[in-house]
């Protein structure tokens, strides 16, 4: 599962920060989840590095002085209070 997000990490950033893309994780929640949450993190993380942390998305506010790791800790946080990360997940 992690192989095809980080295979489509620009597509999954873009979808993220366009505003439309909602991930649906369903499985483990012992492994599989918290794989998934990392890999989403990396991906966020790794498009600020790109340059591409300048989203159009004026939900998610600019600000200069967070890391990149912050900014996409931030971002998550986001998703799942807009409920556009959704998991049901089981042990």
């Amino acid at each position: 599962m992690t192989y095809r997000l980080r295979q489509n990490a620009s597509d999954v950033a873009r979808l993220i920060r366009e505003g439309k893309g909602i991930i649906y994780v369903c499985g483990d929640g012992t492994h599989m989840a918290k794989d998934v949450e990392a890999t989403i993190l990396d991906i966020l993380t790794n498009a600020n590095d790109q340059g591409s942390g300048d989203s159009s998305d004026e939900s998610m506010p600019q600000r200069p002085q967070m890391s990149n790791r912050q900014r996409a800790v931030a971002e998550f946080e986001l998703l799942k209070n807009m409920k556009r990360y959704i998991q049901d997940i089981w042990s």
